[in-house]
């Protein structure tokens, strides 16, 4: 019995949509032979208010600890944030774009729609977080660490 419902289900027959040739017509034929016609003129549209969800999960990810850093960082001026000038630890993506340290970009957002660095509005306000940036600031971070802490042996070996 269920069977037999649900391939009588799969058989309907649907309905036969087209359009005109400028677009400005849809003719919609039912099986019951059924017609009707939708004219441009006649749809109202309304703005969607269904709620996007963010792609942002919310979650920080560190390139770094910036609390046990022994000295400022000399990063590339492309690992930082555009809004702070300084070097990004949780890197995220806007609408523009531009990458921006996730902290600065939120507060940015909530005063303005517009980018920080083209000052278009922007069409969005979801921030992605940027993995292969974050990815890369950590390397250099771990480079220059390794780099500081073979200055200091070689500075207390010569000390001695």
């Amino acid at each position: 019995m269920f069977t037999s419902l649900c391939s009588s289900f799969r058989r309907a027959p649907q309905p036969t949509v087209k359009f005109s040739d400028d677009h400005a017509i849809v003719y919609v034929k039912f099986a019951s032979g059924e017609r009707i016609e939708v004219k441009k003129e006649s749809v109202r549209y309304v703005e969607s208010t269904r709620k996007h969800k963010p792609v942002d999960d919310g979650i920080a990810r560190y390139a770094y600890d910036a609390s046990t850093t022994p000295r400022p960082m000399s990063l590339p001026v492309s690992t930082h944030c555009p809004i702070s000038k300084h070097p990004m630890i949780d890197p995220v993506i806007c609408a523009d774009g531009y990458s921006y340290e996730r902290s600065n970009i939120q507060r940015w957002l909530r005063r303005s729609n517009r980018s920080p660095i083209t000052n278009k509005k922007m069409s969005h306000s979801f921030i992605m977080p940027n993995h292969a940036l974050r990815s890369t600031i950590s390397e250099l971070a771990q480079m220059e660490t390794r780099e500081s802490e073979k200055e200091n042996e070689s500075n207390l070996a010569n000390s001695k």
